[in-house]
């Protein structure tokens, strides 16, 4: 009988499942204050993560150097996201969940809103940003998602260049 209960209590962590650090793929819907869209996460290598994302969001408006949101005219939107998780390895060791890519990390975006008006006629806006972010999970496949960080925007006219603050909150739904 000893020896029975010592071969169980040696075989124990054979039988017990380890979480994976890698992060995954998903696919999914996301929602802002300034609009909505679908997204892929896919990994590139464990820690970095490239998100692609397309939707309707509402129009930048450029005129006398400043930048405006106008919340009543929706133009589409693409926006592609490098991410680097940081605290995996920390969030495991201290037995908490890493499903749905949650963690803190570093990132850089790329965002283009099409067809926006300007004094000059309508072009492609983009928005470059360095950012810090936590990805968490609100209730099950209901992530949240919210960063800060530090942005160029600019348009094809330098006149309108300028660095800004980002900052970001969203709502994501992981349908794969």
């Amino acid at each position: 009988m000893k020896k029975i209960i010592l071969m169980l209590i040696v075989s124990f962590p054979l039988f017990t499942k380890a979480q994976d650090i890698a992060v995954k793929r998903q696919i999914g819907i996301d929602a802002t204050m300034l609009g909505v869209g679908a997204f892929i996460e896919q990994p590139i290598s464990t820690n970095i993560l490239a998100e692609i994302s397309a939707g309707v969001g509402s129009s930048v408006l450029k005129n006398l150097g400043s930048i405006n949101y106008v919340f009543d005219d929706f133009r589409p939107y693409t926006r592609i996201e490098l991410k680097r998780f940081y605290n995996r390895d920390n969030r495991i060791r201290k037995n908490k969940n890493i499903l749905f890519n949650k963690g803190n990390y570093i990132g850089f975006q790329n965002k283009l809103y099409y067809g926006i008006k300007a004094d000059e006629g309508t072009h492609t806006f983009m928005i470059n940003e360095l950012h810090w972010g936590v990805q968490t999970e609100l209730h099950n496949r209901l992530l949240l998602n919210f960063h800060i960080g530090l942005g160029y925007a600019s348009t094809k006219y330098s006149l309108y260049s300028s660095f800004l603050p980002t900052i970001g909150l969203k709502i994501k739904y992981v349908i794969f």
